[in-house]
């Protein structure tokens, strides 16, 4: 794969084939993946015609409230971004004079890693797992779950890793996963999706609600902040909608970021 590293064996790609197939029959059918670098390079900024221009929204909303939040610091970053698809935003974070590491298990060009070839920035691109990092022990300031936590099929040691890879001081960020007050509301949306396959390590968690969030905090010595971007007034009103008539709440999709108690 031309600029990309492979850290996964033939005999672990083998396993993720079912997710990844189905994973990806989704993803097209949704509208996603294009061929044309102007698109990426625009990301996460797009025109509502786009299939999934409502999405992208959110996502450019986030995007601001966590540069915003960055801006407290006064030197370029070392930043892995898992999950990070097309890698819009190792690009967007590498503009800002950060360094960064994207991956993901997808390294197509038109969905997958391969799509950064379309930026002018430069950074490092691999295929891994999120709970099999190739990256060194206490090596990073910053581990970032782009749109990509909720694929974990076990909270815990998913957040284990990405404190072994991170410096005392570092901080955990979950960029664009649904969040829910209360965990039936949870389970109601896994309901209502489309499935895909279970991952080799088995089915992904789906979602965060208040308490586990709460819980994974006290297990592993975090402490959260919680960042809510306040959305269109559409949204806002068709989630007041729900609310009164006593339909499944609404996801949210605040960020999330955490730091060791004892830093």
């Amino acid at each position: 794969m031309d600029g990309v590293w492979d850290f996964l064996s033939p005999e672990r790609l083998a396993t993720y084939a079912p997710f990844l197939e189905r994973y990806q029959a989704i993803r097209r059918s949704e509208g996603r993946g294009r061929a044309d670098g102007e698109y990426y390079r625009s990301l996460p900024y797009v025109d509502l015609p786009d299939p999934i221009g409502k999405e992208w929204k959110i996502r450019a909303k986030n995007f601001h409230a966590f540069v915003s939040w960055l801006a407290k610091e006064d030197r370029p970053l070392q930043i892995a971004d898992l999950g990070a698809g097309c890698a819009w935003l190792s690009n967007r974070l590498s503009e800002l004079g950060h360094q960064l590491v994207a991956i993901d298990l997808l390294a197509g060009k038109e969905d997958g890693l391969g799509s950064a070839d379309h930026y002018q920035t430069r950074f490092a691109r691999a295929r891994a797992e999120f709970d099999r990092l190739p990256l060194l022990a206490q090596s990073l300031d910053i581990v970032i779950y782009n749109g990509s936590f909720h694929y974990s099929t076990n909270f815990e040691s998913t957040l284990r890793e990405a404190l072994h890879v991170l410096r005392r001081s570092g901080k955990i960020v979950i960029f664009d996963s649904p969040v829910f007050q209360r965990r039936e509301a949870g389970r109601r949306m896994l309901a209502e999706r489309e499935e895909i396959a279970d991952l080799p390590s088995g089915r992904p968690e789906g979602f965060l609600d208040t308490e586990r969030t709460a819980r994974l905090g006290t297990t592993l010595g975090l402490d959260w902040l919680r960042i809510d971007v306040r959305q269109d007034l559409r949204w806002e009103l068709e989630s007041w909608r729900r609310r009164v008539r006593r339909l499944r709440e609404p996801a949210r999709f605040p960020l999330l970021i955490a730091r060791r108690h004892d830093r």
